[in-house]
Formats: C-alpha cells, structure tokens, sequence
C-alpha cells in the first residue's frame, strides 16, 4: 500500500482551515518544490495521472515541479500536442492527481494555464521541460499539500535540534507505532528503545559499550501507523554514555544524515509543533517541540525502559 501521509494528517489534525489555506498561499506560493520520489510518497502524489490538455487534446506528462503558481512538466518531444502549445501564452491545463488516506482511491482536477515557455530537458534529445504559470487560483487540495510540505522543510532546518520526548501523547501525535524499535549499527541490527527524536537526530537507549559505538555509522528505523508503514533514517553515533546504575545499558546520540531525511519523517515532526503553536500561540519558544539544548549530549536514563517481554534489548 502506498504510504499516505496526508490521511495520517488529516486523522490527527483535521483538514486545513481557511486562515491556515490562505497563510500557506501568502507565504509559500512561490516556492518551487521538485516531485522527487520522496516527495512525491509524502504528497500522496499519483504521478501515472498526470496529463497536459490542450484543444488539440491530451498527453501523458511527467511532473518536474510544482509551485502554487505555477509547474514545470515533462513531455516527448514527439508529441502531437507539443506543436500547438508551444507557442507563448498558449492555453494548457494541468491534470494534477492525489492518492486519499487509503491511498486506492485518487482525487483528480485539472488547472488552467497559460504556458511560459518549452525548454530540451537536460541533455536529453528525447525530451522537454514545458513551463506554465497558472491563470486561476489552485484548488484547497494542491495548496495543503505543498503548504505543509514547504513549512515541513522550513521547520527542519529552523528548528533541527529541538527535541520531542517520546512519550505516549508525542507518540501519538507524531502518528510513532512504537518506540522499541531496531537501530543498525555498521549494517548489524540492535534492538533499541527511543527517547526523544528531533528534524536533526535521535536519542536511544540499548545495550552495549559506550567507547566502541561513537562514530559510528547508523540507520534508524521507525515505524508508523494510519497506515502502518517504516522508514530508515541515515546517519551515525556522535555521543554515547553509559547509563548510571546500568552497566549493560548505554545511551546513545544519533545525528542524522541531513539531506537524506525522509520528507514524510519531517512532515510527521512538524505536525507535532503545529499543533504546539496551536495549542500555545505566542513566541517561537512556546510553539518549540521541545526545549532546545546540546544536540549531541545523550541525557536520556533508564527509568521506564520495559526489559522484559515484549520487548527486550537482548
């Protein structure tokens, strides 16, 4: 099943108001996000849809990126299409296509433009980037999305060391499955149980020796529920203590492996400090995730870690 971030969203924290609508629009409306892979699963993005409609008809396209105002798409040069509409100011509609929360259904609509310009694509003697500024405003949908995405991204980087406890209403919130989870330290997986985890790392708790696991390299899973789905998070140790009175145990502190981090993981994470600055409108402070501190400084204890079946660190 594809993983629908947005149904997760939508069940934690209802759809968008108006005010929220209208704030993304004035603020994010000329950020061009690029329809990678990763973001493309994080929108929910039905990419076979895609399509460019013009009054000689329509053609299959592949969306390059996309901004409240205007996209980029890109079609073969051997299309029958691309001989009318690429003259200048040309009238083309845009098919965009989202997969709901159950992600079988999609919701599909098309948005007037007028086309900028045809450019070749890359290097590419096959292909073309086709421009287009929309001539309407674009529908609710389109606007959430990268609205919440673009935010997501700002948040990451503004707010890259704060940090959420993992408790079970962060977990909640964050849409977290658990926070037992397996961590693989130079590719060998360890079980491990989280403690806080923020845009830029994480914090764990497992068994081992503290000297022999700094710098090394790491990837994080984690899973998630609504619908149930994992992501792995790169990165490596920049801090590991042992934990006092438990001389099987060390606390460990991961830095992610920044430019890699999964959109849907930063997304996830600023749903949680939205609602923050819902909840405790007013300064930067009041809507943190968590009080900022050291990044690298492993404070997490052993007390309420859970040994024994289910779940155990042996």
């Amino acid at each position: 099943m594809t993983f629908c971030l947005l149904g997760l969203y939508h069940a934690r924290m209802g759809f968008a108001t108006r005010e929220q609508l209208n704030r993304y629009y004035d603020l994010y409306k000329d950020v061009d996000v690029t329809f990678s892979k990763d973001v493309m699963q994080a929108l929910c993005f039905n990419a076979r849809q895609v399509c460019v409609r013009s009054a000689g008809g329509q053609c299959s396209c592949v969306m390059n990126s996309a901004s409240m105002v205007g996209a980029k798409v890109i079609l073969s040069r051997k299309s029958s299409l691309l001989e009318s509409i690429q003259v200048e100011g040309a009238s083309v509609s845009i098919r965009f296509s989202f997969f709901e929360s159950d992600a079988r259904d999609a919701v599909s609509f098309f948005v007037t433009s007028r086309v900028l310009g045809v450019e070749d694509y890359a290097e590419s003697t096959e292909l073309v980037v086709l421009s287009v500024a929309y001539t309407q405003r674009i529908p609710d949908m389109l606007i959430e999305r990268l609205g919440l995405l673009v935010e997501a991204n700002i948040s990451s980087k503004k707010r890259k060391s704060e940090r959420i406890a993992v408790n079970k209403e962060s977990m909640r919130r964050i849409g977290l499955m658990r926070a037992e989870t397996i961590v693989f330290i130079q590719a060998i997986p360890r079980r491990c149980v989280l403690r806080d985890v923020s845009f830029g790392g994480a914090k764990f708790i497992m068994m081992g020796v503290a000297p022999f696991l700094k710098g090394k390299e790491t990837v994080l899973k984690l899973d998630f529920e609504e619908p149930s789905t994992s992501m792995s998070i790169r990165g490596h140790v920049v801090r590991a203590d042992q934990v006092e009175g438990r001389k099987d145990l060390v606390a460990v502190a991961m830095e992610y492996d920044f430019d890699v981090v999964p959109v849907a993981y930063r997304m996830c994470l600023n749903r949680y400090a939205s609602d923050r600055c819902r909840r405790f409108p007013g300064t930067d402070e009041d809507c943190s995730a968590a009080s900022a501190g050291d990044p690298g400084r492993s404070s997490a204890g052993a007390e309420g870690i859970d040994l024994s079946v289910p779940f155990s660190l042996s």
